[in-house]
């Protein structure tokens, strides 16, 4: 069986080893994403954002076979197609921007079914991608993983519409949602 830790700091996303039954107390990680090296902490690796960069990564979650990053402060969640097995490994698709170095709030126009806005919480579920798009006030559902970039979601949950991102506290309205999670 496989087994996965990952550990989320300010800038990076760590990934412990794959093939272990315990973790030990001060284990060294195996590899390290959004960052040059362990020891490096700057926004998007002080540059621009890019498809192996982050800034500010918020939740990391996968489905056994995939990875998936909010990325927080770049408006955006990454999903690499297999789970990286060496640092610095570029993500495969982008969600919330048209590509890997667009960084704006709802690409820098009105929010649409194909933009995010400060995404929290990820989780994915019976091949379905849910995202907190938390600063649109809403959850947005991909009823099938994106493989390609600047995907539309096919659900909203909290919003009337794909087009709005009113805040409210009702049944039919949200207001700042930060995480999703489906049992």
């Amino acid at each position: 069986m496989k087994y996965i830790r990952l550990s989320i700091s300010l800038l990076s996303i760590i990934i412990f080893p794959y093939y272990v039954s315990a973790y030990y107390t001060n284990q060294a990680a195996t590899l390290i994403l959004g960052q040059n090296d362990f020891s490096s902490k700057t926004a998007n690796k002080g540059g621009s954002a890019s498809d192996d960069s982050f800034n500010n990564p918020y939740d990391v979650q996968t489905d056994g076979t995939r990875l998936f990053v909010a990325d927080y402060l770049n408006n955006r969640v990454l999903i690499y197609n297999s789970i990286p097995i060496s640092s610095n490994t570029p993500a495969n698709v982008v969600v919330g921007q048209p590509d890997f170095s667009s960084v704006s709030i709802n690409q820098g126009g009105s929010v649409a079914g194909n933009t995010l806005y400060e995404p929290h919480g990820i989780f994915v579920y019976n091949g379905k991608l849910f995202i907190a798009d938390t600063r649109n006030n809403r959850i947005l559902i991909y009823n099938s993983i994106p493989t390609s970039n600047n995907a539309s979601a096919d659900i909203v949950i909290g919003q009337t519409s794909l087009t709005t991102n009113t805040s409210g506290c009702s049944e039919i309205k949200m207001n700042r949602p930060v995480d999703v999670f489906i049992s």
